[in-house]
């Protein structure tokens, strides 16, 4: 919001033109605006109010850290301090900016601030840096792949380095070759368990929580999969670790002059193109907004706008595929340029896309009216603040049919059952067809009152005749599903299950979508290939949600993945097993029988390599486990088994020495004679 920032600028330096630290500010704003006349008479003036304006340059360098302009900001902290070498802020604030600069700028860093730590030992920040940096030297190994350097925790290197490694370089390749760019290399890339060294490692300080990853200029950082266990969550550190690696193209590429919404936006599409079943949940939450007038028409939205979850992420990744599928790859590519040369968000727009932000706006809504929001039928959700307007409007004429139904609507969300259905019953009396256009029947508010009462046999009653007066959404259908389904009326169930996926087809909340529940009664009929289509069906939508383990106190049993893992094994479809339990992988690396099963998949393909990365990821998993019998002779066998898969390799010498390892966990393994047979 430079124009307000220039307005209380000059109002500062009206009291006090001699303030080099509004001086500063003045000047970063003709520096980010793109006025370098004015910026470079700015800089001259401040020089005959303080000939070493050290202050004058750190706060430069701040202002273009705000706009993720690292190097620029280099350049300016690096002045500030030739200027004043004991100005600590200064010197803080190029150390902590060196670690955002790649490996080798990363001991520049460690070493300023372990000076600045010596004059100021009071310095949290740097403190909580250097502890964590110590952290990151003694506790973590650091591999290396043709473009990363790659620091993982000595705990999680063996289990996960070969997968960051295959993510990384697949992530590379896929999205140089698209944005047609090589970023400046070596990256560093950082894979941090803890989210408070996580923390204080992206911030200074500990206790932010609310990212997985975070993007520098040459470094990015992602919380590992033991994160989980201290955040009581899972995540997708997969899609996270995309994601993030997409801001170093996008920032690289457009002089770190992209936009926030920009930036964002590209990263979450590159979950998207990246693999299917990675993009993220919009539907609902953009739909809502949408009906709630939250959405903001871009010229607002691109220049004036501030960060929120809803437009910087979600909606900015419909733009940024709208333009990728009705203008191309090379305009994304012409804009960053564009905006690294420093030009305007208006000019941007049309001189790269040949129309105005305004243009470009109505363009984009009416795909998004007419297109995009038209492939889910979801509910109007009603105003909640309504309420007492609605009393009012009752009061006034209380045969106010429709008042009547939106009341009851609301009365139903707050749970107040009673009151509820006495109004829907009311409106029922007064018009007893109550249609949708008309604040939605008073039917759907009866169903899901008795939905919620678990009166199925009611919900079923009132839920069908609301589809007969015109209903046709997501939740209607899916509710007459369950209720059907709790009814034991498995075809009717059935039936409407499915005409619940045609209204909102990626709705995969965690065990209780249409996919998940039509999957169970097949499962249940023996229903073999109608279980394997709906479950490929869940899977093309949804990667994230799905384990491959049973959680801590679920009674529930049925896994979809383990379910599907076993029809392709059943089936002999190898290729289609391994891809899906790859997935699992980003989701539950630790899962020593998602392993097993992956290592079982390639050895039927003869990709014994994959094979023994697979059984040695289970022997490492078993090794953390309590010592004792069974779990030795768990671990001889897989030993065994790796040297089975050596002898097929007519690998001679590392099948001997993974059977002595098996002899020496358990000797009395009947599996060792033959096979050390086989080895003479």
């Amino acid at each position: 919001r430079y124009e307000e920032a220039l307005s209380d600028t000059a109002k500062a330096l009206a009291v006090n033109p001699n303030s080099v630290s509004f001086r500063g500010t003045l000047a970063g704003i003709y520096y980010l605006t793109n006025e370098i006349d004015k910026f470079k008479t700015e800089c001259q003036d401040v020089l005959k109010i303080n000939p070493k304006p050290a202050v004058f340059y750190l706060q430069l360098g701040n202002n273009c850290l705000r706009k993720l302009l690292f190097l620029e900001a280099q350049s300016f902290y690096e002045k500030a301090t030739e200027f004043d070498p004991k100005l600590w802020e200064a010197q803080v604030a190029l150390g902590m900016n060196y670690l955002r600069l790649g490996p080798e700028a990363e001991l520049k860093g460690k070493t300023i601030l372990e000076e600045v730590f010596e004059h100021d030992p009071f310095n949290v920040p740097v403190y909580n840096t250097l502890k964590v940096l110590d952290i990151l030297d003694e506790e973590f190994e650091t591999v290396s792949s043709e473009h990363f350097r790659i620091k993982i925790h000595q705990s999680e290197k063996e289990l996960l380095a070969p997968y960051v490694i295959d993510l990384l370089e697949n992530s590379y390749g896929k999205f140089t070759r698209l944005y047609q760019f090589e970023p400046v290399q070596p990256l560093l890339f950082e894979l941090i368990p803890h989210p408070s060294d996580f923390s204080v490692r992206s911030f200074g300080v500990p206790g932010i929580d609310f990212a997985l990853g975070i993007c520098f200029a040459r470094t990015f950082i992602v919380l590992s999969p033991k994160a989980q266990e201290y955040q009581e969550r899972r995540f997708h550190w997969g899609a996270v670790t995309v994601h993030e690696f997409m801001h170093v193209i996008t920032l690289q590429l457009s002089n770190f002059l992209v936009p926030r919404w920009f930036t964002e936006g590209a990263s979450v599409y590159a979950e998207k193109l990246f693999r299917p079943g990675w993009e993220r949940e919009l539907e609902m939450q953009i739909y809502q907004a949408y009906q709630q007038g939250q959405i903001q028409h871009l010229e607002n939205f691109c220049e004036k706008r501030g960060f929120d979850l809803i437009h910087t992420y979600l909606f900015s990744s419909l733009i940024i595929e709208y333009i990728h599928r009705h203008y191309g790859m090379d305009k994304i590519i012409q804009m960053l340029k564009a905006f690294g040369a420093k030009k305007k968000q208006s000019e941007v727009f049309q001189e790269c896309l040949g129309v105005s932000i305004k243009e470009f706006d109505r363009q984009f809504f009416d795909y998004f009216e007419n297109e995009w929001l038209k492939r889910i039928k979801i509910r109007k959700p009603v105003d909640l603040k309504s309420e007492s307007d609605l009393r009012r409007r009752l009061t006034q004429n209380n045969k106010d049919a429709e008042a009547m139904v939106l009341l009851a609507q609301i009365l139903l969300i707050k749970k107040d059952y009673l009151e509820s259905q006495k109004m829907a019953q009311s409106a029922l009396e007064i018009d007893s067809s109550a249609p949708p256009g008309r604040g939605g029947p008073a039917h759907l508010v009866l169903g899901g009152i008795f939905y919620e009462k678990k009166r199925y046999d009611k919900a079923v009653e009132y839920f069908s005749k609301a589809l007969e007066l015109g209903a046709d959404d997501f939740e209607t259908h899916f509710k007459l599903a369950r209720s059907y389904l709790n009814e034991g009326q498995k075809d009717n169930a059935i039936k409407e299950f499915q005409a619940a996926k045609k209204c909102f087809p990626r709705y995969v909340k965690y065990r209780d979508n249409p996919y998940y529940h039509l999957a169970k009664i097949y499962k249940e009929a023996g229903e073999t290939d109608k279980l394997l289509n709906e479950l490929e069906e869940l899977f093309a939508v949804d990667q994230e949600h799905f384990y491959f383990k049973k959680e801590p106190d679920d009674p529930d049993e049925f896994l979809p993945r383990r379910e599907l893992a076993e029809l392709y094994y059943q089936k002999k479809q190898y290729d289609q097993m391994i891809n899906l339990l790859e997935e699992a992988i980003y989701l539950e690396p630790e899962n020593l029988n998602l392993h097993f099963r992956l290592g079982k998949a390639f050895w039927e393909k003869k990709d014994y390599l994959k094979a023994i990365r697979s059984y040695q990821a289970v022997i490492f998993l078993l090794n953390k486990l309590e010592s004792g019998d069974k779990r030795n002779r768990k671990i001889s066998d897989f030993y065994c088994d790796l040297a089975e898969i050596y002898l097929l390799l007519n690998d001679q010498s590392n099948a001997r020495t993974v059977l002595q390892q098996a002899q020496e966990i358990y000797p009395a393994n009947e599996r060792l004679a033959p096979i050390l047979e086989k080895c003479r």
